[in-house]
């Protein structure tokens, strides 16, 4: 793939993965290469890439792309039936899924 970079076949370079006890082995390739971007778990119920990834990537400017920000659809599930806050309605929003956005 770096190849490829080189070569113009392809313009960015990326690391994923999807689970929390990979965040050392993530954090080793963004100071190791030179990637472009990462994505990794990361939402308002699971915030583990917070301390250390997700600073390292903004000093090493590496894109970051959230993977499951709903938390694979949980974080929605624990919020149904419950009613949405009185200012959601004034900013248009008719849904959890609006208002989390």
């Amino acid at each position: 793939l770096r190849g490829w970079k080189k070569e113009g076949r392809i313009q960015h370079l990326g690391i994923t993965h999807y689970r929390d006890d990979a965040h050392d082995d993530l954090e080793a390739v963004i100071r190791a290469e030179a990637i472009d971007s990462v994505q990794l778990n990361y939402s308002i119920d699971n915030r583990a890439a917070e301390a250390r990834l997700l600073p390292l990537a903004a000093e090493r400017g590496v894109g970051v792309l959230v993977n499951l920000p709903f938390g694979g659809g949980g974080l929605l599930r624990k919020l149904q039936g419950r009613p949405l806050p009185a200012w959601a309605g004034e900013i248009g929003c008719r849904s959890w899924a609006q208002v989390l956005l």
